[in-house]
């Protein structure tokens, strides 16, 4: 590093201008392909209770986060679609600094909230869609984890245990919630689609809370609302058809899954589907398998949630994605940067050669 970034780098007291000068140098060095991904855009924060699953997963953005976050990004990168970054990344087109907006699970308030702000700047984005909740009449079928949340945000009681299990999950604080949410999630990820829908149907009587499709008529995007967004350059991308862990059904289903929901997203938007992201997205789910089915099914491309900036030569079947926070803004500066994959990955080096040291 030379002599007057290390000045700069001693002058700097915030982490804010860390990630700034990080930034900058990363800039210099690579070029970086950066894609940011959202779940839910909420009007206000505060109009969503701290307790409830969906702040506890931390992946609510309110509209006014989620449009400074956007003004960020478009003044340092390029915001290109998912296509134009592909090129890039395999060398097909030369291109510096792109960044690509994403959305995952296709909910209704991506149309409402986060629609409006796109077309304002004439920014495209994509959208990636369970099939089973763009399905309209009797195929519709919500996200299991949105019937986990709402069993758990309208139970009666706070404490409950579960068949063959000694544990007892508890809901009587945000930590304690928090914790049953995370361990119920990770236990039903290695279920079956109908192992889960029986297991919801049994937690839901036993915490005497109705549970029916009606209830989450309204949380996803209709057919005409992909439609409508289509014609103002939004893309629609493939998420499988029920958010299973693709890590842990047999491959049969992992080919169903893929195939019925390409097979769908095409009905809708009468265009190729081309893109896919892994529900979960983490390194133990993207198997050679899957990226396999993906390929000979006519995908070009797939995303992850692994956290990190992609460059030209990545493998298109394993692109890295940047999670973006509900209202840390210097968190989600210091994610755009890369600096904090860098540093997990630093980290996770560290951990591995001090297990191997114990073990030696």
């Amino acid at each position: 590093m030379k002599r007057g970034m290390v000045r700069a780098l001693a002058k700097t007291s915030s982490v804010f201008g860390i990630t700034l000068l990080y930034g900058n140098i990363n800039k210099r060095r690579h070029s970086n392909l950066l894609i940011i991904y959202y779940h839910r855009i909420v009007p206000s924060l505060s109009s969503v209770s701290l307790n409830s699953c969906q702040r506890l997963t931390g992946e609510l953005v309110s509209v006014n986060s989620f449009e400074k976050q956007i003004r960020y990004v478009a003044e340092r990168y390029e915001i290109v679609t998912l296509e134009s970054l592909l090129a890039v990344l395999q060398n097909k087109e030369k291109g510096s600094h792109l960044a690509v907006i994403t959305f995952d699970d296709a909910y209704r308030e991506v149309y409402s909230n986060a629609f409006p702000v796109l077309k304002q700047y004439g920014l495209p984005a994509t959208v990636f869609c369970p099939g089973e909740v763009v399905t309209d009449g009797d195929g519709f079928c919500p996200i299991w984890l949105d019937k986990l949340f709402y069993i758990l945000d309208h139970a009666c009681i706070d404490k409950f245990n579960l068949p063959d299990d000694s544990c007892e999950y508890r809901l009587g604080n945000r930590l304690q919630k928090r914790e049953t949410l995370l361990l119920l999630i990770k236990y039903l990820r290695s279920f079956t689609k109908a192992e889960r829908n029986s297991f919801l149907c049994m937690l839901a009587e036993q915490l005497d809370v109705k549970l029916s499709n009606k209830i989450f008529q309204n949380y996803y995007l209709t057919v005409d609302q992909i439609r409508e967004m289509q014609k103002e350059g939004i893309s629609f991308g493939s998420h499988t058809m029920s958010h299973p862990d693709l890590g842990q059904i047999p491959k049969d289903e992992v080919e169903r899954e893929i195939i019925q929901s390409k097979m769908r997203l095409e009905k809708i938007t009468e265009k190729q589907c081309e893109f896919f992201a892994y529900p979960f997205g983490e390194p133990c789910v993207i198997s050679n398998f899957s990226m396999e089915v993906l390929r000979q099914n006519g995908f070009i491309g797939a995303v992850t949630t692994v956290d990190g900036i992609n460059h030209p030569g990545d493998n298109p079947y394993n692109i890295k994605r940047v999670l973006a926070p509900g209202q840390d803004f210097q968190l989600f500066t210091f994610r755009c940067t890369g600096l904090s994959a860098s540093l997990k990955s630093l980290f996770g080096k560290v951990q591995s050669c001090h297990h191997q040291q114990l073990s030696d």
